[in-house]
């Protein structure tokens, strides 16, 4: 399908108003570099800590998913060509293969924003505090790290950068040196020697962790952040429009009347926001394909999709609709948290994790 910017934006950001009633994520964080494209990174920095007396080079590697970050995190690439995620029906801390064999529970805890450093995984535990923890990969006893409501994590070398509901907060990955940073932020991703943040008013800032100096990189408030290597990506939560951040300054509007977006590269994926259906589009020629939709109709405990007028809502106990909420890239992966009456008739359970395959999304 080639689709002309232009015209893409007339017809989709009606589109997108049209939408606003119905269910998506609106979670801002939920939503960077892939471990295995961005491994590691060299630049003239200290440590991040501005306490620190350190001035020589340091080698940062990521400890996170760029394009799982900007939706919480989900999922992390384990280097090798599995996952580390979060379970769709049980929630909990889970491993598997690529080809979705071998699946593990590690933890009976909830993560968001996983990162993976070394042999541990750092992530958030949702739970009432929103701890910060660590845990082997082998599994085990997890260790918490911090109780402080905790609402975005980033493993960035040997230091995790953390936000509660107030400031950002950096601290070593053995858990100590733990301080307050910057107020107000809340960190989206890493490039270039520079972490990125979100202040009060939701604009783009930058701080550089060699001297601890910030800039502010745009003023417009923004979702969805997406820091990769080939770009800065985000949405503009005033206008509905998705663009890309040059690094001249200017703003390249790419699309609207999506929901979920998704960076990988130089390909955007998105769920266009009235047919539900999913795509792939080339940032660079706007040229987009459909790639698989959810059937969008409802269904009840027995799995079996109905249309609306089918269901006896006085006798039907609970309703689920067919859709995708979360969407993830890993090791050139697609991924999508979905509710599926197939899912419900198969293991009881409506949500799983679907991962797009042979032209269509599959129950992995």
């Amino acid at each position: 399908m080639k689709t002309n910017k232009k015209l893409l934006f007339a017809a989709l950001l009606s589109a997108c108003v049209l939408f606003a009633g119905c269910k998506e994520n609106t979670d801002p964080y939920e939503g960077i570099n892939d471990q295995s494209d961005a491994a590691v990174q060299t630049d003239a920095q200290g440590s991040g800590d501005t306490s620190s007396d350190e001035k020589a080079p340091a080698v940062l590697s990521i400890g996170y998913s760029a394009s799982a970050a900007a939706q919480s995190g989900r999922i992390c690439p384990d280097g090798k060509g599995g996952i580390y995620y979060r379970d769709a029906a049980s929630g909990f801390l889970s491993h598997a293969k690529a080809d979705g064999s071998g699946k593990t529970e590690l933890a009976k805890l909830s993560p968001l924003f996983i990162n993976l450093v070394g042999d541990k995984l750092f992530f958030i535990a949702e739970n009432a505090e929103n701890t910060l923890c660590s845990l082997p990969i082998s599994g085990g006893e997890a260790a918490v790290l911090s109780q402080n409501d905790c609402k975005a994590l980033f493993a960035i070398g040997d230091k995790l950068y953390y936000s509660d509901a107030y400031a950002l907060y950096v601290m070593n990955t053995d858990g100590n040196g733990d301080h307050k940073l910057i107020d107000s932020a809340t960190p989206v991703g890493y490039r270039d020697g520079k972490l990125y943040y979100l202040d009060s008013n939701r604009f783009l800032n930058t701080y550089d962790l060699s001297n601890g100096e910030k800039a502010l990189l745009l003023q417009e408030p923004a979702s969805t952040v997406t820091v990769t290597e080939s770009g800065v990506f985000f949405l503009n939560t005033q206008t509905g429009i998705f663009g890309q951040l040059k690094d001249d300054g200017n703003v390249l509007p790419l699309i609207s009347g999506m929901s979920l977006y998704m960076t990988d590269g130089n390909t955007l994926y998105f769920k266009e926001a009235v047919s539900g259906a999913y795509y792939q589009m080339s940032i660079e020629t706007s040229e987009a394909k459909a790639i698989g939709a959810f059937s969008r109709l409802f269904f009840t405990s027995d799995g079996i999709p109905k249309k609306a007028e089918e269901i006896d809502l006085a006798n039907a106990g609970a309703v689920y609709s067919e859709d995708g909420n979360y969407l993830y890239l890993a090791d050139g992966q697609v991924f999508v948290y979905a509710t599926l009456g197939e899912s419900m008739k198969a293991s009881g359970k409506a949500e799983c994790l679907t991962v797009y395959k042979d032209g269509a999304f599959k129950i992995w």
